[in-house]
């Protein structure tokens, strides 16, 4: 007699699904390299992604916004990765060396206080 595998906890329904072979294996691959070869959890992953487009879909929906085309859409994509990109490269914070820094006092001079990989200029008061 074989033991059956366990099953991960919580509730869950098993359901069945059919795809030709070629889509059978580009998910399996996809299973085994980013759930351990876990498919529902891959499933599940589909899944949380479609909650996430639902409501965007009816916010566009309701603005009546137009279904785009391959293309289109292809292109959209491209711009918003763009956006994306530039707003990262603008983002990016000074270290706490590279911040100019006022000292307490009267402004007699500015001295320059070397820190690691760079200089920086302090100013005093």
């Amino acid at each position: 007699m074989t033991a059956k595998k366990a099953r991960r906890p919580g509730a869950t329904e098993t359901f069945s699904v059919s795809v030709d072979p070629e889509t059978k294996r580009a998910l399996r691959a996809l299973a085994d390299r980013e759930f351990d070869g876990n498919l529902s959890a891959l499933v599940t992953d589909f899944a949380e992604e479609a909650r996430r487009r639902m409501p965007a879909g009816e916010y566009l929906c309701m603005h009546r916004a137009p279904k785009l085309a391959g293309a289109a859409a292809d292109e959209l994509e491209a711009a918003i990765d763009r956006e994306v990109a530039v707003a990262r490269k603008r983002r990016k914070r000074k270290r706490a060396a590279d911040i100019q820094c006022r000292a307490p006092g009267p402004l007699t001079r500015v001295e320059t206080v070397q820190f690691p990989r760079t200089t920086t200029q302090r100013r005093s008061r």
